[in-house]
């Protein structure tokens, strides 16, 4: 008895290679995602954690506070001390965002009131904030302003009995145990406009906060001239790890030479979503990206939480709850890096693509 086998047809044979080759791009991907994962691991496990999580308790915990397009940056130490850098644009964000931090903290009175300038979008929640806590001091820069929420603001600083400083380069100010806090700018011969008025935003009050071996910068909305004399006058001082990017990410601030002299680790940007400025603009995040500044923003992430125990640091975001404990890579590809201006982000398979 002989056997016969059927001879495929042509179809037949274009079907089978079909599916030969199918198998063989499936096998390749799979293979190629297993490379790519362990090539990351081993990138992770590899590379030196400048810092990181703190090893020992939180000393103080730092908060730059989802308030939109404005700014306000709140600081509370475990020996029970306060800062509050800005209020944002207002009463609003001061019932909302920074009276509910302060409570979570434990915060009962506010040892410093700090105003960068006066601009309604860092000032507007200041005079419910003097009603609603006592605050110990109030430093701001003294500027000529027609604004009538800091007329309002100076009332009620006089009604509660407050203290008041003017900021001047060179003042420091010590907060519990562990935080110092240096005014590096302005000083008194102010920067002017062309019609003689001082430059409200050049003149910002900046803040250097130095808590055991971490530092940040507070810088308000200055510009380019103000960056450019501190670079020329106070490179060290502005040598940070931590910066506070000035003006919302404007491209009128965070020149190349002023990062490469503050050389933080972090950048996080004060910046509401969808804002009709276009913050933060493109430059300013390639700058950004091309130092290797990892970037966190509270119009992606919410409001960006830092904790230190004067050694080691991380962060946190309250919106998207990333998280970042190796400051030392390289600028990773994610959401908050990402996006310029609010914007929708790649996907994650094309991030890791494009890393």
């Amino acid at each position: 008895m002989t056997s016969s086998r059927r001879q495929a047809t042509p179809l037949q044979s274009r079907l089978r290679r079909s599916r030969r080759f199918n198998l063989f791009v499936l096998a390749t991907l799979l293979v190629s995602a297993l490379l790519l994962a362990l090539a990351l691991l081993e990138r992770d496990s590899d590379s030196p954690a400048v810092t990181g999580s703190p090893d020992g308790d939180p000393v103080a915990t730092f908060a730059l506070l989802d308030v939109g397009q404005a700014l306000s940056a709140a600081l509370v130490t475990e020996d029970g001390h306060s800062m509050v850098y800005d209020f944002g644009v207002s009463g609003a964000n001061t019932h909302e965002v920074i009276i509910p931090f302060m409570e979570e903290h434990g915060v009962s009175e506010i040892d410093y009131a700090i105003l960068s300038h006066p601009h309604q979008d860092h000032l507007g929640g200041l005079p419910q904030l003097l009603d609603s806590m006592p605050v110990a001091r109030f430093i701001d820069p003294v500027l000529e302003t027609t604004n009538q929420t800091y007329a309002h603001s100076l009332e009620r600083i006089e009604e509660h009995g407050i203290e008041a400083s003017m900021a001047r380069q060179g003042d420091a100010y010590t907060l519990g145990n562990h935080v110092e806090l240096e005014i590096l700018w302005p000083v008194d011969e102010l920067i002017r406009d062309p019609d003689g008025a001082p430059n409200l935003n050049e003149n910002s009050t900046v803040v250097r906060v130095d808590i055991g071996d971490v530092s940040m910068l507070l810088t308000g909305d200055i510009e380019r001239e103000a960056e450019n004399i501190l670079v020329e006058t106070m490179a060290s001082e502005i040598d940070v790890d931590i910066l506070q990017v000035g003006h919302h990410g404007s491209n009128t601030s965070s020149q190349d030479h002023f990062l490469r002299a503050a050389n933080p680790s972090l950048a996080a940007i004060p910046v509401g979503r969808d804002n009709p400025y276009g913050h933060p603009h493109r430059e300013v995040m390639q700058r950004l990206r091309e130092h290797e500044i990892r970037i966190f923003r509270t119009d992606v992430d919410g409001t960006v939480i830092i904790q230190t125990d004067g050694e080691s640091w991380d962060v946190t975001s309250t919106r998207t709850g990333q998280s970042w404990t190796n400051p030392g890579l390289p600028q990773p590809w994610t959401e908050s890096s990402m996006t310029s201006s609010g914007t929708d982000s790649p996907s994650s398979f094309l991030m890791i693509l494009s890393n």
